[in-house]
């Protein structure tokens, strides 16, 4: 055991002198050994970040305002290629990619020229090929904004990664893309649950109406049947024409989930079109599907459909039941009036229950019996 200088006090000898406090006290050394290495390394970070900042406001006092003649204009772009050449690669990327965000028009057009010339695509599709997945999800976010047609068969390529990365190339390709190039990086993509399925749904919201209808004809290729809802669902919003004889197809389906699909898609059109189908769905043997052909014929403000729901409210499941007398309120007083009918029967009728707790939870039970 290594001795103690004179100077040491009369407590921490006798800490040293016993093991287990020996190492108790090398072990609190080492954890502000390690403290202090960790101020360090943050101290290093806020100094890079900084000399990053003035590099970044140099870059934009010296290049910035060229940008947009640069874009328009070839040989100003192959000066400021030039000129930006000399700066570090990095700082350079983070100017265009925040111009490449708020760009559009022809402008955008030649931001992008500029990003090819300097190398900067060629990158992104290394990264891409990469089999470190944040290169990946990083080269995908870059070429959100900047691949063209000539991209197609490297998104193509990532049929068979990640999830995310898959998503992320699907998201691009609705941009670049041909409906076939849709269809064959959407054909075994697969949801399995809700939350998954929002970047999908957003991309398809934003689709042109055009790309929908091409891509509701290549519908039953789709092997996951909640990418075909969301394609159907999509569909039904924008282009309600084009997807009747897909609806159909869905609501005959085997799968139930094509039948929700069906049942969802089918309150978005016009009644004359949708209730039908709802009505026959409201018998429909899985009740998720009875459910939701239930709080679609609410929306369909069609008299014909106050009758259906009235005899559904004698569902055996709650949600069907729940579903159909929010349905008949929303359908007006012809609906307000049969379901203050059912909620007066016998309290051992689950129907009555579900269209009493109903009329109470909006108010109208009491209104309905002083009427």
């Amino acid at each position: 055991m290594p001795e103690l200088s004179p100077g040491m006090s009369t407590p921490l000898a006798a800490l040293w002198s016993h093991p287990i406090h020996r190492l108790l006290l090398l072990a609190a050394v080492a954890e502000l050994i390690m403290v202090g290495l960790q101020v360090l390394v943050l101290c290093a970070q806020m100094l890079r970040m900084e000399r990053r900042r003035r590099l970044r406001l140099r870059l934009a006092a010296a290049l910035e305002d060229a940008l947009m003649d640069a874009a328009f204009s070839g040989v100003e772009r192959v000066f400021w290629v030039r000129l930006a050449r000399r700066w570090p690669r990095d700082v350079v990327r983070e100017l265009l990619s925040d111009h490449l965000l708020r760009a559009s028009g022809d402008y955008l057009v030649g931001l992008r020229a500029i990003y090819r010339a300097l190398g900067f695509l060629e990158e992104d599709l290394g990264y891409l090929r990469s089999r470190i997945r944040r290169r990946r999800v990083l080269a995908l976010r870059h070429l959100h904004r900047v691949a063209g047609s000539d991209e197609v068969p490297a998104l193509l390529a990532t049929r068979g990664d990640e999830h995310v990365v898959r998503v992320m190339a699907v998201q691009v390709m609705a941009r670049v893309g041909s409906p076939e190039d849709m269809v064959g990086l959407l054909r075994d993509l697969r949801l399995p649950q809700r939350l998954m399925e929002q970047p999908i749904g957003g991309m398809l919201h934003h689709m042109p109406a055009l790309q929908l209808e091409a891509l509701l004809r290549h519908w039953g290729e789709l092997v996951c049947p909640a990418v075909r809802r969301l394609v159907l669902v999509t569909a039904a919003r924008t282009t309600p024409a084009a997807c009747l004889s897909t609806v159909a197809v869905a609501a005959s389906s085997r799968l139930p989930e094509d039948r929700i699909g069906a049942a969802v898609a089918a309150g978005l059109l016009p009644p004359r079109f949708g209730v039908p189908w709802l009505v026959e769905l409201l018998s429909d043997e899985a009740w998720q599907v009875r459910a939701q052909a239930a709080a679609a014929l609410g929306s369909s403000a069609d008299p014909l459909a106050a009758a259906p729901l009235e005899t559904v409210l004698g569902d055996m499941e709650f949600w069907v039941r729940r579903n159909a007398a929010e349905a008949l309120v929303r359908l007006g007083a012809d609906g307000r009036r049969r379901l203050i009918t059912v909620a007066a029967r016998s309290r051992s009728d689950p129907g009555a229950g579900s269209a009493r707790e109903t009329l109470q939870r909006l108010d109208l039970w009491r209104a309905g019996a002083a009427g």
